[in-house]
């Protein structure tokens, strides 16, 4: 789970805090600065949410379901502030799977601009601006394809 961990400890530095409260919370009256668990709930949101769909521009659809499937369970337990440390392993693995895939299957520049589609689409749904929300998911390729290099 070396990935996984390395992925979520380099994306961390790079997530914008605003961003994260943003996703954690169903809506603007709700909006406060969160605490750490949070933040790291939303970082591996995040990376897993691009995960998912670079799966599934792979053409890897039972993976990248199971993926999607988590990862809005995930994000709803963020949102409702039930996130446990289980929850956070469970969303690590996911994650670590989603690397071995992509590893396996070699990078892929047509799912690298599907995924940062999808993620900026999914973090502007959820309130981000649309230049910031580009910006992260960029930045998610970035980290991805350095970690899936390294492996």
């Amino acid at each position: 789970m070396a990935d996984a961990s390395n992925a979520v400890s380099e994306f961390s530095s790079k997530m914008d805090k605003a961003l994260a409260t943003v996703l954690a919370t169903p809506s603007a009256e709700d909006r406060y600065f969160i605490g750490e668990a949070l933040f790291i709930g939303t970082v591996l949101f995040v990376l897993n949410r691009y995960a998912g769909a670079y799966l599934d521009e792979l053409g890897i659809k039972p993976l990248a379901k199971q993926h999607a499937d988590a990862t809005r369970d995930y994000l709803a337990k963020i949102r409702a502030k039930k996130i446990e440390p289980s929850d956070g392993e469970a969303q690590q693995k996911q994650l670590q799977l989603a690397l071995t895939a992509i590893e396996e299957r070699g990078a892929s520049p047509e799912a690298a601009r599907a995924a940062e589609e999808t993620l900026a689409k999914v973090l502007v749904d959820a309130g981000a601006i649309n230049a910031q929300a580009r910006e992260t998911a960029h930045e998610v390729t970035v980290v991805v394809q350095a970690i899936v290099r390294r492996s």
